[in-house]
């Protein structure tokens, strides 16, 4: 009798699984329309639906983010005042996807996003302060925490040089990156 309640109840949860996804999009959505409020109106959001509708889709696109960018960079502008910290902040998904990927063939996948997300608060932390990265370790036995990343991005100079790295290439200059991209190929690939 177990196995069957089991089953049955299996194949419920696999019936409700399409309308829970349905419900979730439906409600970021809902979100995203609730936040469109505080802007819809403006010229510029104007603009872009006049753009949008007679089809000039990437001229609708580029003047919304021109718009978006503008504030998020004035948010962050008025809050760290640094132009290095406004850059690391406007570019944060670029370089956590960088880094998750580093980390994901070089240490392996697991905590790849903990370790990500900690050294984007190093990086944060240097720019913000002028201190040296330095890691945590367990003064009684040596260890590290999970998250601080074992075979990569261990020194100061090197978390650096990544943004460094990262911000010449935004800028038109490929060679620091690519001098990157060239270490860490040489690092062996973890192995699984």
């Amino acid at each position: 009798m177990r196995s069957v309640d089991k089953q049955s109840t299996e194949v419920e949860i696999e019936k409700a699984i399409p309308g829970l996804l349905k419900d979730l999009v439906h409600a970021f959505e809902q979100d995203a329309l609730l936040s469109l409020q505080a802007f819809e109106g403006t010229e510029p959001f104007v603009r872009a639906e006049e753009l949008l509708n007679q089809g000039y889709v990437s001229d609708a696109h580029t003047m919304l983010s021109g718009q978006i960018n503008k504030v998020v960079r004035g948010f962050y502008t008025k809050h760290l005042g640094s132009g290095e910290l406004v850059f690391l902040m406007q570019n944060l998904d670029f370089f956590r996807s960088q880094l998750r990927e580093i980390f994901n063939k070089k240490e392996g996948s697991a905590c790849c996003a903990d370790k990500a997300g900690y050294i984007i608060r190093c990086m944060f932390k240097a720019l913000h302060t002028g201190e040296q990265i330095v890691h945590p370790v367990n003064e009684q036995d040596g260890s590290r925490p999970y998250y601080v990343p074992a075979k990569v991005f261990r020194e100061h100079e090197e978390i650096m040089g990544f943004f460094e790295a990262v911000h010449s290439l935004f800028y038109g200059r490929p060679d620091k990156f690519a001098a990157l991209c060239q270490h860490y190929s040489n690092i062996p690939n973890q192995s699984y």
